[in-house]
């Protein structure tokens, strides 16, 4: 095993790509992992509230004043609740590609460094 492993990390070429394909399998377990727990198991209500929520309800039924007033206020509660939800899901999009991104830039410019060396 250690001769086999000699021979890997001497040849510097060798090694990079050895490297190269665990951290792309590495990368893409993480994205199906984190993509599998944080957006296909949360159910659509966790992320967005829409009218049928009791709890998006209960903040229209305190809205008051004309039909217009009123109008407006429960316009502006459901727009609300779209724009936090789209913040959750952009967050855990985030979270989901930004960490293998980041690390596969951080091994192009370390693989191009040491190859310009």
């Amino acid at each position: 095993m250690s001769s086999f492993l000699n021979d890997l990390f001497s040849d510097p070429q060798r090694r990079d790509r050895w490297i190269g394909a665990l951290l792309a399998l590495s990368c893409l377990a993480w994205i199906a992992v984190s993509s599998w727990k944080l957006l296909a198991e949360v159910p659509a209500t966790a992320l967005f509230e829409n009218h049928t929520m009791p709890v998006v309800q209960e903040r229209m039924s305190k809205c008051e004043g004309t039909f217009q007033q009123r109008y407006d206020c429960k316009q502006a509660i459901l727009l609300a609740g779209e724009r936090g939800g789209m913040e959750r899901v952009f967050d855990r999009l985030l979270f989901t590609v930004a960490p293998p991104a980041l690390l596969w830039i951080a091994w192009s410019a370390l693989r191009r460094r040491r190859r310009h060396d």
